[in-house]
């Protein structure tokens, strides 16, 4: 702030000095911090509250001397709203001229303190004055080697105009005029240690008067003053954790929160459990009945592979083909979907095609990887028509509303008592750890909490999906002997008979699994087996697929991750004893 006034000050002068040079008119260079003060005299009531803490009432009288250039029509004062770590409040009265009336004021709250304004009607000229009146709260401060002390600036060394004369008086009543210890006042630049014009100490009818002053005030300047006090004559501000009455709120609203936790645990294994299932994972090779690949995603919450599987479900059934585009001068070649028959596609996959294709012409293409909203926007509502076909199955039970929201209800009062707590504790000044920390542990407690209770239960026949979908994902992720032991297996033969040794047989099956494998995020090491056994059969490519040569695991892998970021692109030491200095206490700018 004092570098940012001198700066000011420096660049002004220069400024004037240049205006002057090319004969340019004064009234032109004008600043509106080109004025002075004929003199700034404050006086100062100390008191001490019912509670020990320290208030004062301050009257701060500036004389200005405005140009006659129309250059000015008022006065700004920024009075500090903390100090020494505690906060001051200041409530402000008035701001009144030489004869009581009121100026226009205008009050913000800014970064360095709260910013008052006064105007008048026009321009000011000539010696105009403005006496500002306010309260201020926690001003006398405990200091590590002084003691207790009223550490003062009068009006801090950030002004970027002098001062004819500064002076301040305190007064004090007859309960703190006996406490009173050391005083001293410095005058000068932030820092100096150069001593007053001025200080007294004198009685004042029952109490009594500390009075300081300074001449000839250069802009940058402050004049400061502090008063030492016998310890125990104010209570400083407790910024404890444990030293707040709201600690015991929050601390209420945790326990509260912890209970509702146990209560939604409770629920979750109660009322919102899934009904049991198969005792042991069974390794299935066939997808459950009537779920097709993309509700498989959805079901178990893997949204983001449900589109790049609906895609591939697509190609394998022969409403489309997949091709490599153009390779570029880095990186991979991107994957082009070429629409090849739409009547092969199920209600899904015509949702999914009428967006990646619109004009429904069989050779159109699409390129995937493209940011197309429009390919995302459909994603969401194939995905939501996904969501209520699956419950429409009786894929999950029903529970009542009431079972998942008083919990909910729960939580969310608990942690609105948490936050109003912990703001309320932070605003009066107690250090913020504990109180930030229950805050983030309340929040972490509810969305815990929503988390549990927003569970939607399986029913008998979701759990067989669970199950049955666990079972193929054992298969897909199983090394290659142990899917072929498996499919030469009673059990495997039960379901149906795959001659191992037939690889036509066994390329179909690894084609009409290849959806679920990207369900499963195996579309990698599944691409990679497919490419073995189209060699094995004499196969450069299959039907769905049309590459520059043949079928490219890597690229194919590379080419559906960006099909799924396409679908899914748009879904915060004291100085009454001689040690301080000028511009070390509190107010000032």
């Amino acid at each position: 702030m004092t570098s940012r006034r001198t700066l000011a000050v420096v660049a002004a002068s220069l400024l004037a000095f240049v205006f002057s040079v090319l004969g340019v008119s004064s009234a032109v260079a004008a600043d509106v911090d080109d004025f002075t003060f004929e003199s700034l005299d404050v006086r100062y009531t100390l008191e001490r509250d019912a509670d020990g803490v320290s208030r004062m009432r301050v009257v701060e009288e500036f004389v200005a001397l405005f140009p006659d250039t129309d250059q000015n029509q008022g006065m700004r004062r920024i009075v500090p709203d903390s100090y020494q770590g505690l906060p001051l409040r200041p409530s402000f009265e008035s701001v009144v001229d030489a004869d009581g009336e009121e100026w226009d004021v205008e009050t913000e709250d800014v970064d360095d303190g709260v910013e008052v304004v006064a105007r008048g009607d026009g321009y000011l000229h000539g010696a105009q004055t403005f006496v500002f009146t306010y309260t201020l709260d926690n001003v006398v401060s405990d200091f590590r080697d002084t003691g207790l002390e009223l550490y003062w600036d009068v009006n801090g060394p950030d002004w970027a105009q002098s001062f004819g004369r500064v002076s301040a008086t305190v007064d004090l009543g007859p309960e703190l005029a006996d406490a009173v210890g050391a005083t001293a006042c410095y005058a000068g630049p932030h820092g100096s240690t150069d001593a007053c014009d001025a200080i007294a100490v004198e009685p004042a009818g029952d109490g009594a008067q500390v009075t300081v002053a300074q001449n000839d005030v250069a802009p940058g300047e402050t004049l400061t003053f502090a008063v030492g006090f016998e310890d125990g004559t104010f209570v400083p501000l407790d910024t404890s954790f444990g030293g707040s009455a709201w600690s015991g709120v929050q601390v209420g609203g945790i326990i509260a929160l912890l209970l509702v936790l146990g209560w939604a645990i409770a629920v979750r294994r109660g009322p919102l459990r899934n009904s049991p299932g198969r005792p042991t994972v069974i390794a299935e090779y066939t997808p459950p009945a009537g779920i097709d690949a993309l509700e498989s995603a959805v079901f178990l919450s893997k949204t983001n592979a449900a589109i790049p599987a609906e895609v591939l479900e697509q190609a394998v059934v022969g409403s489309i083909r997949i091709t490599e585009g153009e390779k570029p001068r880095f990186g991979d070649a991107k994957l082009v979907a070429e629409l090849i028959d739409p009547s092969r596609a199920d209600g899904d996959g015509l949702m999914l095609l009428r967006s990646l294709f619109p004009s429904g012409v069989p050779g159109e293409t699409y390129e995937f990887g493209s940011q197309d909203t429009r390919l995302s926007s459909t994603a969401q509502k194939i995905l939501a028509e996904a969501g209520k076909a699956l419950k429409s199955r009786g894929l999950y039970r029903k529970v009542p509303l009431w079972t998942r929201l008083a919990p909910a209800l729960a939580a969310l009062v608990s942690v609105v008592v948490v936050i109003v707590a912990g703001i309320a504790m932070i605003d009066a000044a107690v250090h913020a750890m504990w109180p930030v920390l229950l805050l983030i542990a309340g929040i972490f407690l509810t969305v815990a909490v929503f988390i549990l209770v927003a569970h939607t239960p399986l029913s008998p026949a979701g759990a067989e999906v669970r199950d049955h979908l666990a079972g193929l994902r054992e298969f897909i992720e199983w090394a290659e002997a142990d899917r072929i032991r498996m499919l030469q297996s009673p059990a495997g033969a039960e379901r149906r008979p795959v001659d191992v040794n037939d690889p036509r047989q066994m390329l179909h099956l690894y084609e009409t699994l290849l959806p679920y494998a990207v369900v499963f995020g195996q579309e990698k090491a599944w691409s990679e087996r497919l490419a073995v056994l189209y060699e094995s059969n004499g196969i450069s490519a299959p039907a769905w697929y049309a590459g520059a040569g043949a079928f490219n695991a890597a690229s194919f892998s590379a080419g559906i991750g960006s099909l799924s970021a396409a679908a899914t692109s748009s879904s915060s030491t004291g100085g009454s004893t001689g040690g301080g200095s000028a511009g070390g206490g509190g107010g000032g700018v």
